[in-house]
């Protein structure tokens, strides 16, 4: 009878421990990759990974980390240089520049003098290769090397000191008076014919007077006696003939039409 009580007992205590195990809670599993609860998070290149879920994708990316500071370096010297260009510009727009400009229409070859010069302001950096007004003097006696309204910019282009003269031809100086030259008067450019006359109060010539083809080189007043002096280009042959018969006074200028419409 004992050992049937001992046999009871020790069923029993089987069934509790085999009830007890089998109503506990089962532990939840562990995630070998995820850090313990409560261990600091883990470090990336000495620094703690703030993402650790994340932290393969970027230890698989290296080469966008580097890109990120060259992209700021960039962008650090294309707003250095954006400031850079509107200073300068902004220093340009505000200076002026004092240039000569012509005060009266100037034909090509007249002589500059001082009362054809003025002066006006413009905006500082424009590229015109306008002459300063400080270099006014050195522009006199000078020639227009195009025509020159009133207001033009005198530039380094359109003033010479001489005009070109091409070879085989030379430059006369005649000196006409009032009724020896049309009225309009000549410019620069202008193709005349220079025409032989006879004395004063000499009869008109039988035959066809001499006539010489030119050029109008340049164009200017004689101060002291008022006449026209026009400098003429003619074939080098001839200067010397032209030369004599201005000094006599002895030539009108006919100016021909161009035949241009």
């Amino acid at each position: 009878m004992m050992d049937a009580l001992s046999t009871s007992r020790g069923t029993t205590r089987t069934a509790a421990t085999t009830t007890a195990a089998t109503s506990a809670p089962r532990a939840a599993p562990t995630n070998a990759s995820a850090p313990p609860r409560g261990a600091p998070p883990r470090r990336v290149g000495g620094a703690a990974d703030p993402d650790p879920v994340n932290r393969r994708d970027r230890e698989a990316s290296p080469t966008r980390q580097r890109r990120r500071p060259l992209l700021i370096a960039v962008g650090v010297v294309l707003v250095l240089v954006a400031a850079l260009t509107s200073y300068v510009t902004f220093s340009n727009l505000s200076t002026s520049v004092t240039v000569v400009v012509a005060a009266a229409d100037l034909a090509k070859g007249d002589v500059i003098e001082a009362t054809d010069l003025g002066s006006i302001e413009i905006v500082g950096g424009q590229h015109t290769n306008a002459i300063p007004a400080a270099d006014a003097a050195t522009l006199i006696g000078q020639h227009a090397a195009v025509d020159l309204p009133a207001g033009s910019l005198l530039t380094t282009g359109t003033v010479q000191g001489s005009l070109p003269v091409e070879p085989g031809t030379s430059i006369v100086g005649v000196a006409v008076a009032v009724g020896q030259v049309p009225s309009s008067g000549v410019r620069a450019g202008d193709r005349i014919r220079l025409v032989s006359t006879p004395v004063a109060q000499g009869e008109p010539p039988v035959e066809a007077p001499l006539t010489i083809d030119a050029v109008v080189f340049a164009t200017r007043t004689d101060d002291r006696t008022g006449a026209l002096v026009v400098d003429v280009v003619v074939p080098t042959g001839v200067a010397a003939d032209v030369a004599a018969r201005a000094a006599t006074g002895r030539i009108s200028i006919v100016l021909d039409g161009s035949g241009e419409e």
